[in-house]
């Protein structure tokens, strides 16, 4: 049986709308990352977020969204291959405008 590990994703806006909660707990594998996650996200809620947040003619995040990994930015680290940890917390930010 394959060891498994809870993570909490987070997001806020339209993706909040989008998946119908702002928060919500995933089960994904023992070194998961990134991508895994957000795999786990669709499992779970039936919506592929991976639609809004990644570019397909590049694989890599669309340049206006934000994904922290513990607060740490996954572009100055290993982006969507970034390793989670149990318990981490992966917040997905749309952009936002104001005036």
């Amino acid at each position: 049986m394959e060891e498994r590990m809870e993570v909490q994703v987070s997001t806020i806006l339209d993706l909040a709308q989008f998946l119908g909660t702002r928060e919500l707990t995933v089960s994904v594998p023992a070194k998961a990352t990134v991508m895994n996650v957000l795999e786990a996200v669709r499992e779970l809620t039936g919506r592929d977020i991976r639609e809004k947040i990644i570019a397909p003619e590049t694989g890599d995040l669309k340049s206006f969204i934000r994904v922290f990994v513990e607060g740490r930015d996954v572009r100055f680290l290993q982006g969507l291959a970034t390793p989670v940890n149990p318990g981490d917390t992966v917040l997905i930010l749309p952009p936002a405008a104001g005036g």
